[in-house]
């Protein structure tokens, strides 16, 4: 189930883009974890989910599915994007 299958294929053949995008969802969920551990009661969605991608990710627990990160970053960045605005915006 992969949206804008061309874009997963150009995404996927690019070594570089795939290692950036990796080191992304390596920052995104490592400062979830912090931001939680600074106020346990923000409200980030799939937060546990986010963290355990990290930590996937960084410490190498499996190989990194390509098809994973894009369809996470396709169906769920835009979602966390909003909420980390929101965040933001409150301060």
């Amino acid at each position: 189930m992969l949206s804008d299958v061309s874009g997963f294929k150009a995404s996927e053949q690019d070594a570089k883009a795939r290692r950036a995008t990796e080191r992304l969802f390596e920052i995104i969920g490592e400062a979830t974890k912090r931001a939680l551990q600074s106020d346990s009661n923000l409200i980030i969605s799939d937060a546990p989910k986010i963290i355990e991608m990290r930590n996937r990710i960084a410490h190498g627990y499996d190989a990194v599915d390509t098809a994973v990160l894009w369809n996470t970053y396709k169906k769920y960045v835009p979602q966390l994007r909003q909420e980390a605005q929101q965040l933001l915006d409150a301060m």
